[in-house]
């Protein structure tokens, strides 16, 4: 059975002064076939993601009253997609600035682009992989490079995919992003950060805690100027080993990272894998205590520049 996940953000009551209101997230399911069941969306397809193109249905099935324009602001929980028929690779090619609350992949290879001077803001609903094989027309999705990210608020990614979601394009992380994983997806590669250009303080917590991992690919380096880290794959922010695993993308990609990083759980790993490179810590790498004793493995290839500083951990 499919699953339609919505935000745990999906549904806000503000009480104050005895009056009451209600912001709700809106969940809307890619559609481009309007009352006909399921979505219409056919392989290689490039679907247009804009203001003014009817391709959103409010129906999961793809049917109910028909399909309408998106709606721009912020409030969207978007499903790629209706019905069961979306099996298949495909583009959405982001046209101008959209944003959503946000994006839930069910089936597919969904691959994005941009055109229009584009960018996509993903709130706090952050995204959801439940795509569960990684082949040709079923996988993770992919953030084309020509395709701004910012990350609007604090959120979780999470994965159920074999295959990596990758974001290729330049992030701006204003907000705490979290990576998470099905926890029996053992040594999958579940992100990548392409872009060296990225920016914003929000910071990346990877994993969270022993029981849901996950493991980020850095795949670009980073701009430091006068010792200063000016951008990265993660931005600026701290980096969270949280029970998850981060290394290089390649054998042959020595990477060196400055974003200050903390081991906050167990469980947490640096390098490792296979045919991946060398690893080095340019600033501090703060190991703090933790309920479950705060351990790391430095797996072949990862070394620290800079002090090791333990506070209560092992």
């Amino acid at each position: 059975m499919r699953r339609k996940i919505l935000s745990s953000a999906a549904a806000t009551v503000v009480v104050a002064m005895g009056l009451t209101s209600h912001s709700q997230a809106a969940a809307i399911y890619l559609d481009v076939n309007n009352t006909v069941a399921g979505s219409g969306v056919v392989s290689a397809a490039n679907v247009p993601w804009d203001t003014s193109t009817s391709s959103w249905n409010t129906d999961s099935a793809g049917v109910g009253t028909g399909t309408t324009t998106y709606v721009n602001d912020g409030s969207s929980d978007a499903s790629f997609a209706a019905g069961t028929d979306g099996a298949v690779a495909y583009t959405m090619t982001v046209n101008g600035a959209i944003s959503a609350n946000s994006l839930t992949f069910d089936e597919g290879k969904v691959t994005f682009a941009g055109t229009a001077t584009p960018s996509l803001s993903i709130g706090g609903g952050g995204v959801n992989v439940n795509v569960t094989t990684s082949t040709a027309s079923a996988s993770a999705p992919v953030f084309g490079a020509t395709l701004p990210v910012t990350i609007a608020a604090d959120q979780v990614w999470s994965t159920s995919s074999p295959g990596t979601t990758t974001v290729n394009g330049v992030v701006t992380f204003n907000g705490k992003l979290t990576l998470r994983r099905t926890p029996t997806l053992v040594n999958a590669s579940n992100f990548a950060f392409a872009n060296g250009a990225s920016t914003g303080a929000g910071g990346v917590v990877i994993g969270q805690g022993a029981a849901n991992p996950a493991t980020l690919q850095i795949a670009a380096n980073e701009v430091v100027t006068a010792g200063v880290l000016v951008s990265g794959p993660m931005g600026t922010g701290t980096v969270s080993l949280n029970g998850g695993r981060i290394s290089s993308n390649a054998a042959a990609n020595a990477r060196t990272i400055s974003n200050a990083v903390t081991l906050d759980a167990t469980g947490s790993a640096i390098g490792g894998q296979s045919n991946v490179g060398a690893l080095t810590f340019a600033s501090t790498f703060t190991v703090n205590a933790t309920a479950d004793g705060g351990t790391v493995t430095f797996d072949a290839g990862a070394s620290a520049a800079q002090a090791l500083n333990f506070n209560g951990g092992t």
